[in-house]
């Protein structure tokens, strides 16, 4: 949306300073003032959401093709980079990868982890 009003101010402001008319030539840079600053202000984004995602899908990916402590790595960093990253759904898959792993004391934490993360979000 921003680059054909930036076309725009570059053709009128070229053809007024061609011509030599300075007051035509400040009033394109003068509209585009704000939109320059509102391209400049921080973008309003959770990069640590975004790596925590990163993270848990990796640990997917690791549990899918049984790397089992790529997978653990992965979901701790997920979980330490963001927890609110960790939804109720990736819980139940860890919690079913440990089973599968059989270490049923840490799954059973992880759904209690779970069930109490769901009643949470519920509220």
């Amino acid at each position: 949306m921003l680059l054909p009003l930036a076309g725009g101010m570059l053709d009128y402001a070229g053809t007024a300073l061609v011509s030599r008319d300075w007051r035509r030539a400040l009033r394109p840079a003068l509209l585009a003032s704000p939109l320059l600053l509102v391209c400049l202000l921080p973008t309003p984004f959770n990069r640590s959401f975004a790596e925590a995602s990163g993270w848990v899908q990796l640990a997917l990916v690791y549990a899918e093709t049984g790397d089992g402590a790529g997978a653990v790595r992965a979901f701790e960093m997920a979980e330490g980079s963001d927890p609110a990253a960790l939804t109720p759904e990736l819980l139940a898959a860890a919690a079913s990868f440990l089973e599968r792993r059989g270490d049923l004391e840490a799954a059973s934490v992880l759904r209690a982890a779970r069930d109490g993360l769901a009643a949470s979000r519920i509220k």
